[in-house]
């Protein structure tokens, strides 16, 4: 073999390498399940989190409005005040296929589709309870509920911001 059969093999089996180990790290990424933290924020998305720190850990956002970041393939929307996380919702099924349902879990395993029963032995009885909306002020968390379960789980928290 002539080395530059050699160097011409060699740099192949690096960059299939290479290739093999981008794909598969992005495949644990997007596999990586997000957990809802009343409270705290959304896997690495905390409250008091700057903008730009959230599009770090997520990405460039689908669509970008003055107070919100839209992530569509997540079923998310970062609500924004003053540069700062103030607030998150994980939605279910949307009309429009590029609109994901989130996926994302409470460490209490509620999540789009849990029953309102589940949610209140969960977190117990809510503090208000109106027409399919279980707000609970202490921990920040509004879950929206039809006859098939939770259809979004909102998250909010007071934020300092200078």
């Amino acid at each position: 073999m002539k080395a530059s059969d050699w160097k011409a093999r060699a740099i192949l089996a690096l960059f299939q390498l290479l290739l093999c180990g981008v794909l598969i790290g992005c495949r644990k990424k997007s596999e990586e399940p997000m957990i809802i933290e009343p409270g705290v924020g959304i896997g690495k998305v905390t409250f008091g989190m700057k903008s730009k720190e959230v599009q770090n850990i997520l990405g460039k956002p689908d669509s970008e409005g003055t107070d919100s970041l839209a992530y569509d393939k997540l079923g998310l929307s970062i609500y924004i005040f003053k540069g700062w996380v103030k607030g998150v919702t994980c939605r279910g099924i949307s009309g429009d296929p590029d609109v994901k349902p989130c996926t994302a879990r409470t460490s209490k395993d509620i999540g789009i589709g849990s029953t309102r029963d589940q949610i209140i032995e969960a977190y117990g009885e809510p503090t208000s309870d109106e027409r399919n909306i279980l707000k609970y002020e202490s921990i920040g968390a509004t879950f929206m509920v039809s006859e098939d379960g939770v259809t979004e789980t909102m998250l909010f928290k007071q934020v300092e911001a200078d």
